[in-house]
């Protein structure tokens, strides 16, 4: 852990020597040198208890110890294989390892737990969550198998195709996804399903095609089209396809404009 080696260092007081060099000798002896920095050819290397040795015209402390506390606030990538932390010491480093030490104290409390059971207690309260999650969505799945005979009584002939359009409310991707299976294995073998829904101040949209159809009817294509209506994007396989958006108020023209192509390959199906 950084952390823990920093600490370990400024404990031992190491000492922290500067000397002025030439640049390639620098260099030569190890010094580590920032990338995009520009140096003369005399620079100025410190070297912190053998152990880091850079080209720095910054001023140092005269040992490790006088840093203080030390924390790290931040972590991030800068490039592959290369992570840049940023941390603060001495009395902002203090605050910051009270203030964690507050709220591990309030999230023990909020648990009823000890600090020391704190991560037992939370993985307990994920496992939780996870159950919820799994029987709100088997609810979800019975709901939309309940809610699909009453979408395909309201199925729209188009020749021989048995199309069903409808916009929802409050249904997340999934949710509209199973509603849509259950829809077209009600339809038999020519049939189309059509979905779009608002949810959190999006668009869901959801299309399948039964296999007999999917070789002329692409719900990839006619979705991706869709998705351009409700300024999103979307795509997927013949026989199913999912997209989505961010202007609910666009469903009822993105339904017209898919019905429309729909209807277009449809009258290209033999007669």
């Amino acid at each position: 852990m950084v952390e823990a080696l920093v600490s370990g260092c400024v404990r031992q007081s190491d000492p922290v020597r500067a000397q002025q060099m030439n640049l390639q000798a620098a260099k030569q002896a190890g010094a580590l040198a920032l990338f995009g920095e520009k140096y003369g050819t005399r620079v100025r290397v410190v070297d912190i208890g053998g152990y880091s040795k850079e080209l720095c015209g910054g001023t140092h402390l005269p040992h490790t110890g006088l840093v203080g506390a030390f924390a790290i606030v931040t972590e991030s990538s800068i490039a592959a294989g290369t992570r840049r932390i940023e941390a603060i010491v001495g009395e902002a480093a203090t605050e910051q390892h009270l203030k964690d030490k507050g709220t591990l104290s309030q999230l023990a409390q909020e648990l009823g737990r000890g600090v020391p059971d704190l991560i037992p207690g939370i993985e307990e309260l994920l496992e939780k969550v996870k159950r919820y999650e799994k029987a709100l969505k088997n609810t979800q799945a019975e709901l939309a198998r309940a809610e699909a005979p009453r979408l395909v009584a309201e199925a729209v002939p188009i020749g021989s195709v048995r199309f069903v359009k409808a916009a929802l409310k409050h249904a997340d991707p999934e949710s509209l996804a199973v509603l849509a299976d259950a829809i077209r294995e009600q339809l038999g073998d020519g049939g189309i399903v059509l979905l779009a829904s608002s949810y959190d101040g999006r668009v869901a949209v959801v299309m399948t095609v039964t296999p007999a159809l999917s070789k002329a009817i692409h719900a990839g294509q006619i979705v991706k089209e869709m998705a351009k209506v409700i300024e999103g994007s979307g795509g997927g396989r013949p026989e199913f396809a999912q997209g989505g958006g961010r202007n609910p108020a666009a469903i009822p023209l993105a339904l017209e404009r898919a019905g429309e192509l729909i209807r277009l390959q449809v009258d290209k199906l033999p007669k």
